[in-house]
């Protein structure tokens, strides 16, 4: 007999964690490592991506070296 998996209720983020979100791929775009930190601080998963995939680790990884 299988066990019936438990899958973790997920809410969608409300209209602020949206607007931070959205402020986080820009600053890890452009290598904004403190902004990037302090709206990670503030809630915005490390591990979320963009509708094309690409996570904000992703993102930032792909800036020249200084």
């Amino acid at each position: 007999m299988r066990a019936t998996p438990v899958v973790p209720e997920v809410s969608a983020p409300d209209d602020e964690a949206l607007v931070l979100i959205r402020e986080a791929f820009p600053c890890a775009r452009r290598g904004g490592a403190a902004e990037l930190r302090a709206l990670i601080e503030a809630g915005v998963p490390a591990n979320v991506c963009n509708e094309s995939g690409a996570g904000l680790l992703m993102l930032a990884a792909r800036l020249p070296a200084p």
